[in-house]
């Protein structure tokens, strides 16, 4: 239930980010990292053996070089579309510092979130509190 709560919250954090775009103020919702980092950062919270070591170990860490190569293969890589990740799943770039097909480490995948509408429902959107009608049905009142 934790883990369906948190990536709930977290896509809707990301959702309101893209407002950045619209307004000028950037453009850094669904960056290919920022589902991932939360995910992690959920698991080392209810799995205290995650450490930020053991998570280093489990992932491939790259130098900062070849971090900074890797960006550079990939022209807009914050802010094209086509890189935007969606979902709780590692968007890979393939680069010649990882060899072999990626893996995510199954330790950070070992919590299934709860299906909507098994345990738990939408709550009803916080500033709509009207349902989506207007509040004021034939009167002038307020």
């Amino acid at each position: 239930m934790a883990l369906a709560i948190f990536q709930e919250v977290s896509i809707a954090f990301e959702s309101f980010q893209a407002f950045g775009a619209v307004i000028g103020k950037g453009d850094s919702s669904f960056e290919p990292a920022d589902l991932i980092s939360n995910l992690i950062s959920f698991y080392r919270i209810v799995k205290p053996e995650l450490t930020e070591e053991v998570i280093l170990n489990l992932s491939k860490e790259l130098t900062a070089e070849q971090s900074v190569d890797v960006y550079r293969k990939y022209p807009g890589t914050f802010s094209d579309e086509k890189y935007k990740n969606r979902v709780f799943k590692p968007k890979y770039f393939p680069n010649e510092h990882c060899d072999g097909q990626p893996v995510f480490p199954k330790e950070l995948n070992s919590i299934k979130p709860a299906s909507k509408n098994s345990i738990f429902r939408d709550w009803m959107p916080i500033f709509d509190i009207h349902a989506g009608k207007p509040p004021i049905s034939g009167s002038n009142k307020l």
